[in-house]
């Protein structure tokens, strides 16, 4: 049975993607990112009602102010309507062919449809994954739904690429080298150097962008489920209790083992004494990060830039684990923001600071709506020397996590519906994520027991849900 779940990936977009072009405008030189503040500048591309944007495979391309993929795993979905090149339709060039150049491919060729990553030049993160049109013709001049994965990590089969049908890929391929590389900033329609290089042609008309591999959770019935009021699970009737998705605060920044390793960066004004940025992001008693510069080491900083925005609204920092903490210490400082790393947003400043203890970790807590991609900590004055020493500095968000499910034993309620008559439970059925066939079995007092053939993407299976009649 061919599985679709456009409706899932649209609901873990709302709740987990990076970034998604819906491509709703309808008019306009511009195509707008709803999860953040990314655009897209429109070059030829024409608008289509119902259809998104169309290329027309001479010189059309939107040239996108983000890098779209993210450091690590990633998944990319897109609503593609295409038709065949005679040689390359550059779908989305992240990449360019030189030594100094990174990132995506997702491309048509003369004999199928494939996707590349690569970290430099031509050297690829796995080999190419393709889907031929012999396998699948996707330039039949219909709309399609592509979606690719990878975990972004050293595996078998752990990069995948899905066809309409997400119960199973189309194709796979085996990553060889983990992701560290985010690319260029990514171009539609054409190969990202410009110059109306490999031109594709079609309609490009959902692009969702998620810094995770989605494809077990597309194919995870709980999880699909997980807003509804029942589901079938381990062949009996069982009535499924929402447990929501709740935020858990935390530092969100890893712990790092060189300024850009795992991923984002980590960065200061100077260093003294060969200490690097990120001593601050590990957590052991080692002297840290320290620079020296001033009377009080005026306007040193440090911070660490996201591979996506955040949005911080505590810091913590620990002194110096010897006699000298109190006065190497920020007594004075801002915590700034920037989306650029060029033009900072001062979101609070913190003074008197000046009764710190040695290996004291104090908490800064500060309003901040909005999420930014780099986060700093700028020193106005140390309390009483020219080091500005600190050997922890944490950056402290809300991260979401998917807590586990509740299971309860499904007796009389259905839980969605205010009048259960069939045709009232016909309907609410059909407004969940379901194929079912509905038929009365029997009926007992005021209460029908409905057979209820609940077709899953995995297997079909049957079960009885009771439910009472509304007088």
């Amino acid at each position: 049975m061919t599985v679709n779940r456009q409706d899932i990936i649209e609901h873990l977009a709302e709740k987990y993607s990076i970034c998604w072009y819906k491509f709703d405008e309808g008019a306009g030189s511009i195509i707008r990112d709803c999860k953040n503040s990314y655009v897209g500048t429109i070059s030829g591309a024409t608008w289509v009602v119902n259809e998104g944007l169309y290329f027309d495979g001479v010189n059309d391309s939107v040239l996108l102010n983000t890098r779209l993929t993210p450091i690590g795993a990633m998944s990319i979905y897109m609503r593609l309507k295409a038709f065949k090149p005679s040689s390359w339709g550059e779908i989305i060039g992240g990449t360019q062919a030189t030594s100094s150049t990174n990132g995506i491919q997702f491309c048509l060729s003369s004999t199928g449809l494939f996707v590349d990553f690569y970290h430099n030049a031509w050297n690829a993160c796995f080999p190419r994954v393709t889907v031929p049109y012999t396998t699948f013709n996707i330039c039949d001049g219909n709309f399609h739904d592509v979606l690719f994965t990878w975990d972004g990590k050293v595996g078998n089969n752990n990069v995948k690429l899905y066809i309409d049908d997400f119960s199973k890929p189309k194709a796979v391929s085996n990553g060889k080298l983990a992701r560290q590389w985010t690319g260029m900033n990514a171009r539609l329609g054409q190969w990202n150097s410009g110059g109306n290089a490999n031109p594709f042609k079609g309609n490009i008309a959902n692009l969702i962008v998620f810094d995770m591999d989605i494809s077990t959770m597309i194919n995870d019935k709980n999880f699909i489920y997980q807003n509804k009021s029942f589901v079938l699970h381990e062949n009996k009737h069982k009535k499924f209790l929402p447990n929501p998705n709740y935020l858990v605060e935390r530092n969100l920044v890893p712990t790092m083992t060189s300024n850009t390793e795992p991923e984002g960066l980590a960065f200061s004004k100077s260093v003294y004494s060969n200490t690097q940025a990120y001593f601050v992001f590990v957590d052991d008693a080692r002297e840290g990060h320290s620079a020296k510069s001033g009377t009080y080491a005026e306007n040193e900083y440090i911070g660490y830039q996201f591979s996506i925005p955040r949005k911080i609204t505590k810091v913590t920092i620990r002194t110096r684990n010897n006699s000298y903490a109190s006065s190497d210490a920020p007594m004075i400082f801002r915590v700034q923001a920037s989306d650029d790393m060029t033009n900072w947003t001062t979101l609070a400043e913190f003074a008197s600071i000046n009764n710190w203890g040695i290996f004291e970790t104090k908490t800064f807590s500060f309003k901040n709506d909005q999420r930014y991609l780099a986060y700093r900590i700028y020193n106005v004055r140390t309390v009483n020397r020219n080091y500005f020493v600190l050997t922890k500095l944490e950056f402290i968000g809300m991260d979401e996590e998917i807590s586990s499910p509740v299971w309860e034993e499904f007796t009389d309620d259905l839980g969605l519906i205010s009048t259960h008559g069939e045709d009232n439970l016909s309907k609410a059925l059909s407004n969940t994520l379901l194929e079912f066939n509905l038929s009365v079995a029997t009926k007992i007092s005021n209460v029908h027991y409905y057979d209820i053939n609940l077709k899953t993407y995995k297997d079909i299976r049957t079960a009885r849900f009771d439910t009472k009649e509304v007088k």
